[in-house]
């Protein structure tokens, strides 16, 4: 097999993260944002890559290969196509378009960044391949499905010149058959589009867009129409954004991704700190109401049973439970770490696979962060004086104290890897009762009051509590919303948004079964068969990464109890 030692990379531009793969196996990932606690950030990674490197028990001087997320190349023959100065023979007005110099400089200064490297491993030799950004998220996407044989469909605002990739895989016992399905280019992208008005909104695209999904919540049909008669629909789930909606990529301000038009109609832009009115919510309303008919015609258009939905677009939960319900019959996944971060593995399977023919054995991608050991916390906690007690039967105590309305954060085993938190680094509370969501908003997450909570059900409750349509229950990566039957809605108050619905991990027998203890004594004590899970961060920082990030997240908010290492209690 491969001697190789690879070193995956996503940097410079937001989600950065890197991942090892060493002796065959992927050993190690993380996210930057959890070391720099810059939530999404572009910097290089180097703390996720010294944690790579620790974690492999290896030093820089030892990797052989860089993968890159990205192809500078491609993107360069992609500005010559749009911008090439010899088009002022036929046309002398490209050198007053502002596009053809931010575009040339950025991708210069972005291609040097990229030489960079070497330089910061201190490795003149190091070999980097960069590998075209959509086939980073297909291949990673495809990896962490374990499927032997599916499509995947990568949608996000635009990677080199393409925004929307769908790759068929088929895996025999000698090879897998890669092929591609379909694409879309610049600037015909959901994700673009959704970036363009979640910055029109007065938020910051790319980390953001979130928060404007949540909004849709609260919206009316008024500008659906607008929408539908400003898209054209192709065959094969392909799509035409019509001139009225955006503008081909510019390298501008905000304002110059949305046409005259379309800001004249909905604008102007909001500030941060001006309230939403019904046109805010409308226009969201009709915009994920598009994206949702896009992507449901992409699913529509492949006849394979397995579809893995992935890129930024893939983070969008409400439609990925549209389309499971819409496509009962299909096996709908989700991968843990959909965005950018994911395409520092994906471009480093990518090449393992260019040198090896095969890929690693299958590893679970949600949960390669860092661990620490129960002597590495109590350590902690006698050095800062911290009291706290170790306590019997955990799950049995986190249950009756949920049951009493109180709010603990678990702090357990590795980290999660991706946006969501998945029960390691996770804040645990009652989903009854609506004051529990204010509560959390107000005093504990310091956010804005209209952002939902999602929850962890096993998966044998799941179509008593939720309409839940497809016949393979899955789910186990919080990426899914789902709409709460009648019954359950007074149960779970705190749980269910404006327009009754749910984002929802699903948990099958056994993977983890100290969170489905957890779940099995809490409805025991109430009747309820889920538990609220929310991160386990403030507004602004990203997931705790070590024990003194939890206990300072714990002291720093309303949070009751923290729970580290599943049986040692710190109380205020």
């Amino acid at each position: 097999m491969s001697k190789k030692v690879i070193l995956g990379i996503t940097a410079f531009n937001h989600d950065a993260s890197a991942c090892l793969i060493l002796n065959d196996k992927i050993v190690a990932f993380s996210e930057e944002e959890r070391f720099n606690h810059v939530k999404h950030t572009g910097n290089f990674p180097t703390g996720a890559i010294n944690y790579c490197l620790q974690k492999g028990k290896i030093s820089s001087q030892d990797i052989t290969d860089v993968t890159f997320y990205f192809n500078p190349l491609r993107c360069f023959k992609s500005y010559l196509k749009h911008s090439n100065p010899l088009f002022w023979l036929k046309d002398p007005s490209v050198f007053k378009r502002k596009r053809f110099y931010y575009e040339l400089v950025w991708l210069l200064s972005f291609t040097n960044k990229i030489r960079s490297i070497k330089r910061i491993l201190k490795k003149d030799h190091l070999k980097i391949h960069p590998v075209d950004h959509h086939l980073a998220h297909a291949w990673y996407g495809y990896y962490a499905s374990n499927f032997n044989n599916c499509v995947v469909i990568s949608n996000d605002s635009v990677g080199e010149d393409i925004c929307s990739l769908a790759l068929r895989f088929s895996r025999s016992k000698k090879r897998l058959l890669v092929e591609k399905v379909f694409e879309q280019k610049d600037p015909h992208s959901i994700g673009y589009l959704y970036g363009a008005i979640t910055e029109l909104l007065g938020y910051k695209r790319g980390s953001d867009d979130g928060k404007i999904m949540a909004l849709a919540g609260f919206g009316k049909e008024r500008y659906l129409k607008y929408f539908l008669n400003s898209v054209e629909f192709l065959d094969n789930g392909k799509f035409k954004l019509k001139d009225n909606l955006v503008l081909e990529r510019s390298f501008q301000p905000k304002g110059q991704r949305l046409t005259d038009e379309f800001i004249k109609k909905f604008g102007p832009f909001r500030k941060s700190n001006e309230s939403f009115k019904q046109q805010h919510y409308d226009l969201v309303y009709a915009l994920q109401r598009i994206v949702e008919k896009i992507i449901c015609r992409q699913v529509a258009s492949i006849k394979d049973q397995n579809v893995v939905l992935t890129g930024g677009v893939g983070q969008n939960s409400v439609a990925n439970g549209k389309i499971s319900n819409l496509f009962p019959k299909k096996k709908i996944f989700i991968p843990p770490i959909p965005n950018d971060a994911g395409c520092s593995l994906g471009s480093a399977l990518y090449f393992y696979y260019q040198v090896n023919n095969c890929l690693p054995n299958f590893t679970e991608s949600a949960f390669l962060g860092e661990n620490f050991s129960k002597n590495e916390v109590k350590t902690i906690l006698k050095n800062n004086q911290i009291k706290y007690r170790e306590i019997n039967n955990p799950t049995e105590f986190v249950a009756k104290v949920l049951a009493q309305g109180k709010v603990i954060a678990v702090f357990r085993r590795e980290m999660e890897c991706g946006p969501r938190a998945l029960g390691h680094r996770s804040i645990l509370a009652n989903p009854e009762k609506k004051q529990m969501k204010d509560h959390l908003n107000n005093c504990i997450k310091y956010r804005e009051n209209f952002r939902p909570y999602g929850g962890i059900i096993l998966d044998k409750d799941v179509k008593r509590v939720l309409d839940y349509k497809n016949e393979y229950i899955g789910g186990k990566y919080m990426s899914f919303v789902y709409k709460v039957k009648p019954k359950w809605r007074p149960k779970m108050r705190a749980l269910t948004h404006v327009d009754n619905t749910c984002r929802i991990q699903i948990l099958k027998k056994n993977e983890d079964p100290f969170i489905e203890s957890i779940i099995q004594s809490f409805a025991k004590i109430t009747g309820i068969p889920i538990i609220l899970n929310t991160s386990f961060n403030l507004r602004g920082y990203p997931i705790c990464r070590t024990p003194r990030e939890a206990l300072s997240t714990f002291y720093a908010s309303g949070l009751d109890y923290l729970l580290l290492d599943e049986n040692i209690l710190v109380s205020k």
